[in-house]
């Protein structure tokens, strides 16, 4: 069972070609700059927007769920879902990968913290035909990455960083190479393995297609 707060579909800015992106909840970084703070916690939670709201006093009424605000101001964040749920919402879109060289991206938060449930969704979407991706800060083990890797096209790695004047610590900076390294370590593990990697500057995102020769690069 995973844990999701959002189904993004027609996405292109995810990985290549139109795309499905699935937001994962839970992260164990609280990035300055995160986009999905709604994603952080690894536990539902409920948002209101007063600018939303209506006055209707729906919410007011005994077994009132925030699915039920008719003005959206009321939102659940975070619900359970399993890979055989998912699955068929995902592959409705077939028609729009096939055609644009697209596919299903795993976003988050930090999708990787639900391991178990990214592997077997990753897998099932493999055995489908479909094009995968990872979005990641890379903050994880080897063990995870290796388990993850065999159904993955692409990687995609967030590391926004200002350049000259960046206001981001030494230590974010480190945690950001120590990351790069461990993951160089498992290209080169599977190194007959093709895997595609792009690197999320700011909000420019270049992508590569490689073999095991990406380990010397990042080395």
């Amino acid at each position: 069972v995973g844990r999701i707060f959002d189904i993004q579909r027609f996405s292109i800015h995810d990985g290549p070609g139109i795309r499905t992106t699935v937001f994962l909840k839970g992260c164990p970084l609280r990035c300055r700059w995160c986009h999905n703070p709604e994603g952080l916690s690894a536990t539902p939670q409920e948002s209101f927007y007063e600018h939303k709201c209506i006055g209707c006093g729906e919410c007011k009424k005994e077994g009132f769920v925030p699915e039920d605000c008719i003005g959206d101001a009321q939102i659940l964040y975070g619900k359970e879902i399993t890979v055989e749920e998912l699955l068929p919402a995902l592959l409705e879109d077939r028609d729009f990968y096939e055609n644009s060289g697209g596919g299903v991206t795993l976003s988050g938060g930090e999708c990787l913290m639900q391991a178990d449930f990214c592997a077997e969704l990753l897998k099932r979407l493999k055995e489908n035909g479909i094009h995968t991706a990872v979005d990641t800060s890379g903050l994880t083990t080897r063990e995870v990455l290796e388990r993850v890797m065999p159904y993955t096209d692409v990687f995609l790695y967030d590391i926004k960083l200002k350049g000259q004047g960046s206001s981001h610590s030494h230590a974010e900076i480190s945690v950001k190479i120590g990351v790069l390294k461990l993951t160089f370590a498992c290209f080169k593990h599977y190194g007959e393995h093709s895997l595609g990697f792009g690197f999320c500057f700011g909000h420019f995102l270049q992508q590569h297609r490689c073999q095991c020769q990406i380990v010397q690069y990042g080395q």
